[in-house]
């Protein structure tokens, strides 16, 4: 379940038969009040977004969750603030409509993105590289409203999502990406109260970000361990092979190797020279392994 710690008592996560997707940590830079997560996913699975308000988030105010996949808002529902604290949560199982009369649902769900291998990435159009450059997300932005008030009148029409066909493999290897969303037919549902309402303040108390890949994708990022990574992998030979994201985690890795590597060299040198040592030096030295220092990475675990 993601959490924000700029956020406390809100948290969110994306739901496929009532079981949360497993998540994994993006350890890319995010913005201020921003968390990012990366979820395995599989084709065909129909998926809703789930969230919960606990304190101490504020209870003072309405809000809104700004719903947006593959870059385009779907969704948008408000929470009054009275019932903000629900222990059962929320969720977001589709884009709604009204023809005014009667309220629809077209449930979320995921497909296979139709990756062709030699295909030239000069037969795309720019409609459908916009489309790719802001596949594999779903974005929750979280505002709080203000001169809210219902709007009896309200129209809005259902969604509609093209499906792209086949996409070039090249024209996706930079983000990886394996799958596309789309929206199940409609549904007639229960019965909605619409709203007309000002955003509180000038952008999100919080945004959330879900990068959906498929387990092999989640590999080839190294968000997930290959099972078993060949020793000669990351070799020079296939270093060319390497797209900019796995070329940082690697990186990364090599870098924390090395780290550990200075380390047991820094204490294999103080214990050979621990021979003239007192007790009270070598009592320092024990501690000193127990806490961490400066140059130190501290992670917390969940």
């Amino acid at each position: 379940m993601a959490i924000l710690t700029d956020c406390p008592g809100f948290e969110a996560q994306i739901v496929v038969d009532g079981i949360a997707l497993k998540e994994y940590n993006d350890d890319e830079p995010t913005p201020p009040k921003t968390a990012s997560k990366y979820v395995e996913v599989r084709s065909g699975a129909t998926f809703e977004i789930s969230y919960q308000f606990r304190p101490p988030f504020p209870n003072d105010r309405m809000v809104s969750i700004a719903i947006a996949i593959d870059g385009r808002v779907l969704d948008e529902p408000l929470v009054q603030a009275a019932d903000l604290f629900n222990p059962d949560g929320f969720s977001s199982t589709g884009s709604l409509s009204t023809n005014g009369r009667e309220s629809s649902v077209q449930k979320f769900c995921f497909l296979d993105l139709d990756i062709v291998e030699g295909k030239d990435d000069d037969d795309v159009d720019e409609e459908t590289k916009e489309s790719l450059e802001l596949m594999g997300t779903i974005t929750l932005s979280c505002y709080f409203l203000k001169n809210a008030k219902k709007n009896e009148t309200f129209i809005s029409p259902r969604k509609v999502i093209d499906n792209l066909g086949e996409v070039p493999e090249r024209a996706v290897k930079g983000e990886t990406l394996s799958h596309q969303t789309s929206l199940r037919p409609a549904e007639v549902t229960t019965a909605l109260d619409w709203y007309d309402a000002d955003y509180a303040e000038d952008g999100p108390f919080a945004t959330f970000n879900f990068h959906y890949r498929s387990l092999a994708r989640l590999k080839e990022l190294l968000i997930v361990p290959r099972t078993p990574e060949p020793r000669s992998e990351y070799n020079g030979r296939n270093i060319d092979k390497m797209d900019n994201a796995q070329v940082r985690r690697q990186l990364r890795k090599m870098r924390s190797r090395l780290d550990l590597v200075e380390r047991a060299d820094r204490i294999k040198q103080e214990l050979e020279d621990s021979a003239n040592m007192t007790k009270d030096d070598l009592l320092n030295i024990v501690l000193s392994r127990q806490l961490p220092t400066d140059q130190d990475v501290v992670i917390e675990l969940d």
